[in-house]
């Protein structure tokens, strides 16, 4: 039990070298203190704990020296009472001390016991084994986080007199994790090496434990790992590794103090004397139960004995009976399978016939679930929407459809599925794989299972797209006609009216050269001559621009550009439509930029600024002027005119382009209606465009935007 490295120092050794006296001792797994003498004398003992306690009042120790810090008076022991080891173990244990020097009869020092070397002396091996960690198990072991400076954990050792503190990781507040532990001498090593005491973490210093033990192992596996590891305390935890507490060296010198040795060899003795004395009396109380069973299980086998007997001719008539039912089992079990295959084969054919026609239906035959996925899709799906079976399953309806589609579809079947109801001929519109757009009409019926239980819709869709085109072109047909109706009605009021007077003029003028001729002059049947050839002008004009837009409406209106001077060619138009009309009106041209070489139809350009200028005279009040500009741009021109006359009133300008339609302010002034038709007719053969701005009672603006390069 004797510890053979001693490590003395003299009273005035500093304290530095003290300390690092005191690190080299742990290193080389001595006791952990210096013992101060003088003259061979034990007068003092400093230890790892001093040194703690030092460090936590942050004493400058350069200046300090052996008894400055020593602690005394020091307990010892003769050499001459080391005999019985256990008054050593009691010496230890009711003076609380860890270490205890020996003297001689003079007071020389001679060595030391610890209580790790009591603890390896001693070796009470079943004692140990009979003893759980739980009868003796310090709850109250001190903890510190990872990230606890280490001058804090010295405090810690310091508040509670310890020297080692369990280092834990709190995963929650009901699980604390052991993953360390910090002592006396890894803060000492700390400080010898200079660490910053406040800055230094305790994770860089701890050490990490191989094994954790548990409340119930035996104290002989304690006293197994604290030799082999050479550690003075263990960690104990439970079964998911929370901290329990520790066992220490002290803890296991309490166990071997001879009072607790005795009190547990006795209470082991009245235990042992109580048992034996119930198990005789158990032994004694078991044979007389024994013999009445017996006695009572003879007659049971003899009871049972005649019983079975009788079961066993029962049981061949049984047998018997069974063997005839089996038979008659096995006939009925063959005769239903039989009928059992051929439903199953009428079943398949069925299944067979009915996928054949699901899946060669033009309709896209569809089931979804509860979450109105796709759970079955027939092949047509694709040829209607492009999209594979694979790319439709698990994905919903409203995936494959515009937004505000989706949203509408959404509202029209919710209160449906809420209501597990069915629905029919559900219009609504997709986006074919490809981008376009395609309409589909869908009907649905719920599905239950044999319990009643909702669990989703089948049905068909049906491409309806081309059916809705169709329904679109007889929806224009029948639009188109009601038009060309109103059209015939317009065109046969404007015919009979525009025909009635230059036939009224013919007429009468013909009738009166008949009768009156030889009674005329030949000025005056000159005049009625020229009444006839004007009306019959009339005329000749009208159905010219009837045919005129015959051929626009049916796409064959003849385009034929030629190069011409448009100043020159507008010039020579003015003269003539001035001198061909009877209005007060002045035409006033004007043009700006080259007008030279501009290609365009000689014969609709005519048509287009003959009918504008007669207009703008027509409807003009008499004396005002009109204004007629070129502007001849690098690739366009431009032909504008301008009146002051009539002006079109604002509800008629929508529909001023349309065919016999005249607006309603033009009074008893003669037109047809068409000559604007045919102007934009003839603007649009040639690529360009015609607007207007016009203010009933104060005048109207045409301009004509026509491209001039070929």
């Amino acid at each position: 039990m004797i510890e053979s490295n001693l490590l003395t120092a003299e009273l005035d050794t500093p304290l530095p070298e003290v300390i690092r006296l005191l690190d080299q001792s742990r290193q080389a797994h001595a006791a952990g203190c210096v013992v101060a003498v003088d003259q061979g004398e034990v007068v003092g003992i400093f230890t790892e704990w001093d040194a703690v306690r030092l460090a936590v009042s942050r004493t400058v120790i350069e200046s300090l020296k052996m008894t400055d810090v020593m602690v005394r008076p020091v307990i010892t022991i003769a050499d001459t009472e080391l005999h019985n080891p256990l008054s050593v173990l009691s010496l230890f244990y009711h003076q609380h001390i860890h270490h205890l020097p020996i003297v001689d009869q003079q007071g020389k020092v001679l060595g030391l016991i610890s209580s790790n070397s009591v603890q390896q002396g001693l070796q009470p091996t079943n004692l140990l084994k009979l003893y759980r960690i739980e009868n003796i198990l310090d709850t109250s072991a001190v903890t510190a986080t990872p990230d606890t400076p280490i001058l804090q954990l010295a405090q810690l050792m310091t508040d509670h007199r310890v020297s080692h503190i369990v280092i834990v990781h709190q995963a929650s507040e009901e699980q604390t994790i052991p993953i360390g532990m910090v002592t006396a001498h890894h803060i000492l090593h700390g400080w010898l090496q200079g660490s910053n005491l406040e800055e230094v973490e305790a994770q860089t210093i701890m050490e990490t434990p191989a094994t954790t033990l548990k409340p119930w192992d035996s104290l002989w596996l304690v006293f197994q790992e604290m030799q082999q590891r050479q550690l003075p305390c263990l960690i104990v935890t439970d079964d998911q590794e929370n901290l329990l507490g520790l066992v220490t060296q002290f803890n296991l010198l309490q166990i071997l103090n001879p009072a607790e040795m005795h009190r547990y060899i006795r209470n082991l003795q009245e235990s042992i004397h109580s048992l034996e004395a119930e198990k005789m009396s158990l032994l004694r109380s078991h044979a007389l139960e024994l013999e009445r069973l017996v006695q009572t299980r003879t007659a049971q086998l003899s009871e049972l004995y005649e019983q079975l007997q009788h079961e066993l001719a029962e049981r061949k008539q049984a047998e018997a009976a069974l063997q005839k039912a089996n038979e008659e089992l096995e006939r009925r079990v063959e005769e239903r399978i039989a009928l059992w295959q051929q439903a199953n084969e009428k079943l398949q054919t069925g299944e067979a016939k009915f996928r054949n026609l699901v899946e060669q239906t033009n309709d896209w035959v569809w089931e979804i679930d509860q979450t109105l996925n796709f759970i079955y899709v027939n092949p047509r799906v694709e040829q209607i929407t492009g999209y594979t079976a694979e790319e439709v399953l698990s994905r919903r309806i409203f995936d494959f459809m515009p937004a505000d589609e989706a949203v509408r579809l959404t509202t029209v079947l919710e209160y449906v599925v809420a209501q597990r109801e069915s629905f029919s001929q559900i219009e609504t519109v997709l986006l074919h794989q490809a981008g376009h757009r395609i309409v589909l009409e869908i009907s649905g019926a719920p599905v239950f299972s044999s319990s009643g239980e909702w669990q989703g819709y089948r049905g068909i869709t049906r491409d309806i797209t081309e059916r809705k085109q169709v329904e679109r072109n007889i929806r224009k047909a029948l639009t188109r006609e009601k038009e060309l109706n109103e059209l015939k009605t317009r065109f046969v009021a404007m015919a009979s009216h525009e025909f009635r007077t230059p036939l009224t003029t013919i007429l009468a003028s013909a009738e009166c050269l008949e009768h009156y001729s030889n009674k005329w002059s030949e000025e005056k049947k000159q005049v009625a001559l020229q009444r006839i050839q004007g009306a019959a002008k009339h005329m000749t004009d009208l159905l010219n621009d009837v045919l005129i837009l015959g051929k626009a409406e049916a796409g064959k209106l003849e385009f034929k550009p030629i190069q011409l001077n448009l100043q020159e060619f507008c010039a020579d138009l003015v003269e003539e439509v001035q001198l061909g009309t009877n209005s007060s009106c002045r035409l006033n041209f004007t043009w700006v930029g080259n007008p030279i070489g501009a290609w365009v139809d000689e014969k609709l350009l005519r048509h287009i600024l003959v009918n504008l200028l007669s207009n703008a005279l027509k409807y003009s009040a008499e004396g005002s002027r009109v204004n007629f500009r070129l502007n001849c741009q690098d690739d366009i021109a431009v032909f504008q005119i301008e009146d002051h006359g009539i002006g079109i009133p604002l509800e008629d300008q929508k529909c001023l382009f349309e065919p016999f339609q005249r607006a309603t302010n033009v009074g008893n002034i003669a037109g047809t209606g068409l000559g604007l038709v045919i102007v934009k007719k003839a603007v649009e053969a040639h690529g360009g465009t015609i607007k207007f701005d016009s203010v009933a009672g104060v005048g109207t603006t045409f301009t004509v935007c026509i491209p001039s390069q070929r």
